[in-house]
């Protein structure tokens, strides 16, 4: 859901200030669970949480493939996702 606003910003703007804008959002959205009384509070911080995080994982991905050689893109774009993975274990 939140994937594709921040593609078209990503877009439309300098992608690192929007990776730079959407971590230190996705932080301050962190550091705000400390005032949730109450689980619709909980809920609420989670839902930005999820819209929020959900516009990384294209954005490096975009910021990856930006930064190989045109020969390694297809196995640059595995690159992160075998991370995924890999760190989840």
């Amino acid at each position: 859901m939140g994937a594709y606003p921040t593609m078209v910003i990503a877009q439309r703007f300098p992608i690192e200030r929007v990776a730079c804008v959407v971590v230190t959002l996705w932080g301050l959205t962190l550091l705000l669970t400390t005032v949730c009384t109450n689980y619709q509070g909980i809920y609420a911080q989670r839902f930005f949480l999820g819209l929020l995080e959900s516009g990384v994982s294209p954005m490096f991905m975009v910021i990856v493939v930006s930064l190989s050689l045109l020969y390694y893109s297809p196995y640059m774009r595995k690159c992160p996702r075998s991370n995924n993975s890999m760190s989840s274990l």
